[in-house]
């Protein structure tokens, strides 16, 4: 008797949480920030797109790389961030998802990669359920899946009733500035 054994690649993708954890408590009025790990096990360098699929431009020394026809590179994979079932927008880029990086770094690999931050501004006191999303990108480049972690439970307090909260601002955006009156 002859036996064939025939194998397929199995593929995995992965979509977690790195920060918040479950049960993290958070206070109303300030920003929630996800960080989320997404892995495409089917293409792991994380392919920069051009519109129209020319191929992307990357610099030698690493930087920020380009499109020969001008379009804008698209970085995968994606994350969307999830709260209560509805799709939350990044207060940091006020779009509903994050792309992957287009930045190369001087070895030629995205930088930074799998890394996804997701600030979400003005959530309700209680118990919100957070789930982040993996976008992975067409064929050929993967196989255009969509994926979504595991939920996890958070908690926004209502800030302490009878304390006085101080809101602290800075002008953060510019050189260090030396008050020469001291």
């Amino acid at each position: 008797m002859l036996v064939v054994l025939l194998t397929s690649a199995a593929h995995a993708h992965t979509v977690a949480f790195k920060s918040p954890g479950p049960q993290m408590h958070f206070t109303q009025g300030q920003p929630l920030v996800v960080f989320v790990d997404a892995f495409d096990s089917i293409n792991w360098a994380h392919p920069i797109v051009c519109p129209g699929g020319e191929n992307p431009t990357f610099p030698a020394a690493g930087g920020q790389t380009t499109c020969p026809n001008g379009g804008s590179p698209t970085g995968w994979p994606q994350v969307q961030v999830l709260i209560d079932g509805v799709a939350q927008k990044d207060t940091a880029t006020g779009n509903l998802t994050i792309q992957g990086s287009t930045v190369m770094n001087s070895q030629g690999n995205p930088d930074p990669r799998d890394f996804y931050r997701f600030s979400i501004a003005g959530l309700a006191p209680g118990t919100h359920q957070v789930i982040a999303r993996g976008i992975f990108p067409p064929a050929p480049y993967s196989d255009g899946a969509t994926l979504s972690s595991a939920p996890i439970t958070i908690v926004v307090d209502a800030p302490p009733t009878g304390k006085t909260t101080v809101t602290l601002t800075a002008d953060v955006s510019g050189p260090g500035r030396r008050d020469s009156s001291r």
